[in-house]
């Protein structure tokens, strides 16, 4: 309870002063920076090529204009990519102190301020079509007319996700069928990792590749659009957030939208000018446009993002159950998966040949696992068992009856007298009673 108040209150402290200094609208005075280049890591699905091009113009561009010239010397900013490959993901990067912030989905960033100290800065609203919005969900979704009309038909079914780390395309999803007593690493016949490449997994559940998939709300609108009518929405939803209506497609609740947050080490003037320069940006700017928003608001909390997180194994407590720290989406899928009541875990080479063994082909360059979670067996009584408990009860109470426990001896010809068993005359017959 002290904990979580201590978080509060450092929370709504950090969250006042930054609306009070945002709300006067400058930026703070110039100062000698600690040192003169500062690194932004990021993610967004697709790829790092794709990541780079949209928001180099934002991350990288902008903030040195904006914020450089507030120091002197003046600074910059330099954006690079993470968690597109094992060798470079936001945790290695941030343990090796290579990143002074990181943009990324609430998944990570709830992960990383957890673990490492950050501090939530900016959340963005994203903006497609005209439509925009500071959250984001997941939309579960199977082909019109095909296998899935409703959540309990993924029983032996093929389910498409994403990273293990992203909230929309994986653990929104997820939470969604636990919800519903659905385990899809028990339940369903195949899980198959399209990791970040959306597009690859919308193509496979129209295929037929898989059944159903999980993607990132707001994506399907803003890359293809013309495939909605392919789609069949399952659990499809009207929903609020922050008091607006959501304008995009969602089969979940909505968490913060992705964000960036810091490393404790960030002086705290530099986290504030660069929440200004962020709020600053609008739809009409270039680099906004790029990236496919229209502007950065206060940071919101990544509380809820940080217990679904946990409740599907991506965030896991540490062996002495002080702390916690969330998987690599690059480790090996066995980490994350956890079996409902009534299952056992296979082995790691068990889940590894698991699929071959069933028939079942995994797509070219994917990790797929088929029902790694498999009925526990029942525990067996055998009926050597039961006899040698019946021995043991009928020895036991001759014992006690021989030892005297439990009754008293009486004379058989004059039951009113009764006898110690020390004391018991030598000539008269006696009987137990009970």
């Amino acid at each position: 309870v002290f904990g979580v108040w201590m978080w509060s209150s450092m929370w709504s402290s950090f969250t006042l002063a930054m609306s009070l200094t945002g709300v006067l609208g400058a930026n703070l005075p110039a100062s000698v920076p600690i040192k003169t280049e500062y690194v932004i890591g990021g993610w967004i699905p697709g790829d790092s090529k794709l990541f780079l091009k949209k928001w180099r113009p934002v991350l990288e561009t902008y903030l040195t204009d904006s914020v450089g010239p507030l120091y002197d010397p003046p600074i910059s900013f330099k954006l690079v990519d993470v968690d597109y490959s094992e060798d470079s993901t936001s945790q290695n990067r941030i343990k090796a102190g290579q990143v002074d912030f990181v943009y990324n989905t609430p998944g990570v960033l709830g992960c990383i301020e957890a673990s490492y100290g950050f501090t939530p800065i900016a959340t963005q609203r994203q903006l497609v079509g005209g439509k925009e919005s500071g959250a984001i969900g997941s939309l579960v979704y199977s082909k019109k007319d095909g296998v899935i009309k409703q959540l309990k038909d993924v029983h032996g079914r093929r389910v498409a996700v994403g990273q293990i780390s992203t909230v929309g395309a994986y653990q929104l999803g997820f939470q969604l069928l636990l919800d519903y007593d659905i385990n899809i690493y028990a339940h369903a016949e195949q899980v198959i990792f399209y990791q970040g490449d959306f597009a690859r997994q919308m193509n496979a559940v129209l295929s037929g590749e898989a059944d159903i998939g999980f993607l990132l709300t707001g994506w399907i609108e803003a890359n293809f659009p013309q495939n909605i009518p392919l789609l069949e929405i399952l659990e499809a939803k009207q929903i609020e957030y922050q008091s607006e209506r959501y304008p995009f497609l969602t089969s979940t609740e909505l968490v913060p939208s992705f964000g960036l947050s810091t490393a404790p080490q960030t002086p705290w003037t530099l986290q504030q000018n660069v929440l200004s320069a962020l709020s600053a940006l609008n739809a009409t700017h270039p680099a906004a446009q790029s990236a496919g928003i229209s502007t950065f608001t206060l940071a919101a909390s990544h509380e809820l993002a940080r217990k679904i997180s946990q409740s599907v194994g991506f965030i896991i407590k540490d062996e002495s159950g002080t702390g916690s720290h969330c998987l690599s989406p690059f480790q090996a899928v066995h980490g994350i998966i956890t079996c409902p009541h009534g299952y056992m875990k296979q082995t790691d080479e068990e889940i590894d040949s698991g699929c071959a063994r069933k028939g079942l082909p995994c797509p070219t360059g994917l990790v797929c696992v088929c029902r790694p979670c498999v009925p526990a067996p029942p525990v067996n009584v055998f009926p050597w068992q039961v006899v040698l408990g019946l021995c043991a009860a009928i020895f036991t109470a001759g014992l006690l009856l021989r030892l005297g426990w439990g009754g008293e001896w009486v004379d058989d010809e004059d039951l009113e007298v009764s006898y110690e068993p020390s004391r018991r005359p030598p000539s008269r017959k006696r009987s137990w009673k009970a």
